[in-house]
């Protein structure tokens, strides 16, 4: 394993050690957001000495992966002391034998293809809340929205003529 480059135990080190790197290497800006496939700038307000967008997961990894890096971990010894008193009391009946990340994965993924396998899943959904609105309210109340969906559509109504009225009398002027 070769020697590392930095290390670091806080954000605002990470990024002063990629834009090091970065400078180290004489990489564009621009050429970091091409090689980590960011958003074109982002490496600029990310790396800058007053970064004004802040750094996430997702983006680490690929400006560390642009700037020629990998990541390790070593274990630190002064934080090894501060934990001592903690490690081996994890109790093994308590832990969950399956991967319950996975699972939750696999449910959510099968759950987005069949919302949008379905074209009219949005509209059925809409229908459903509007219906559970609608049971809630007292008659009275669904009376008032009734009466306030009719002005509007009235007065969609009415402006959608005004506007063909206009252009009728734009293209009959434009003839003459």
């Amino acid at each position: 394993m070769s020697e590392p480059v930095a290390i670091v135990t806080s954000t605002p080190e990470l990024i002063g050690a990629l834009r090091q790197r970065a400078d180290a290497l004489g990489l564009s800006r621009n050429a970091i957001d091409e090689l980590a496939e960011l958003a074109p700038g982002l490496a600029s307000k990310t790396l800058s000495l007053c970064p004004s967008k802040g750094i996430g997961l997702k983006i680490v990894w690929g400006l560390i992966e642009a700037v020629g890096l990998k990541f390790a971990l070593v274990e630190c010894p002064d934080a090894m002391a501060r934990i001592a008193e903690y490690v081996g009391k994890r109790d093994e009946k308590q832990v969950r034998k399956t991967n319950a990340l996975s699972v939750l994965r696999v449910r959510k993924k099968a759950r987005i293809e069949r919302i949008f396998s379905d074209p009219l899943y949005f509209k059925k959904l809409g229908k459903k809340g509007g219906r559970a609105r609608a049971e809630a309210l007292d008659a009275r109340h669904r009376q008032r929205i009734a009466m306030l969906g009719g002005i509007a559509a009235r007065q969609q109504r009415l402006k959608r003529k005004k506007a063909a009225a206009l252009k009728a009398k734009s293209e009959t002027q434009c003839v003459d």
